[in-house]
């Protein structure tokens, strides 16, 4: 009677144990995204010197190195002095108002792209404003226009720009950097639910082996 009781909990304690391991490893889902540095110059700003940043990519991976869609985050890295220190951080993907949002990469290249945002739902000159623009002009929050051909970052004052699109920026590319995605919420209370159903009948069965 008391070896079937043992038997019966260490059972339970290894069925919960296994069904735990199950829930954390389904509670993420990993894939791999392809990261670019960029870098251009000003020509035409206020300010002189180099904006940096990097570039992810979540259509590329390792097996696949071509195809047009947006990127998920853009960073900028380094700023000449003078450019003012963004409100928002320097996660320009972050920022409240979002234009264009369209890279094109063939073969590891970047060929083509489109980005423009800033900051403040309604921008203003005082807030920074990005564009990457390798095409016509578009419009950021309905407010501020980046130009065609346009590659530009900072406020309305204090700015590096320059005209010449793809021309006048250089990209590197990176590699690759796995990212992990939380699940849908409801898997996870699917599991947790489950988990708790799978512990009671485990204990509901160890019971009655103990009374027999």
């Amino acid at each position: 009677m008391r070896q079937n009781s043992i038997r019966a909990s260490k059972s339970t304690y290894t069925t919960s144990r296994i069904y735990l391991l199950v829930l954390i490893l389904c509670s993420c889902n990993a894939y791999s995204a392809e990261i670019f540095e960029f870098s251009f110059d000003n020509d035409l700003g206020t300010v002189p010197g180099t904006i940096t940043g990097t570039i992810q990519l979540d259509f590329l991976n390792s097996s696949n190195d071509s195809g047009t869609g947006p990127a998920s985050n853009i960073s900028i890295t380094s700023t000449p002095p003078g450019i003012p220190v963004s409100n928002e951080g320097n996660t320009v993907t972050n920022w409240q108002s979002q234009g264009l949002n369209s890279f094109t990469v063939l073969d590891g290249v970047i060929t083509d792209y489109q980005f423009g945002a800033s900051e403040g739902a309604v921008p203003t000159t005082i807030d920074n404003v990005m564009c990457l623009n390798n095409g016509a002009g578009f419009t950021v929050a309905g407010v501020y226009i980046c130009t065609a051909s346009e590659n530009y970052f900072g406020d309305g004052f204090d700015y590096a720009y320059n005209a010449d699109g793809i021309a006048a920026v250089q990209f590197q590319r990176l590699g690759s950097n796995t990212v992990s995605v939380p699940i849908n919420g409801t898997w996870i209370i699917v599991f947790v639910i489950g988990f708790i159903g799978l512990f009671m009948l485990s204990r509901k069965q160890q019971i009655k082996i103990t009374m027999k």
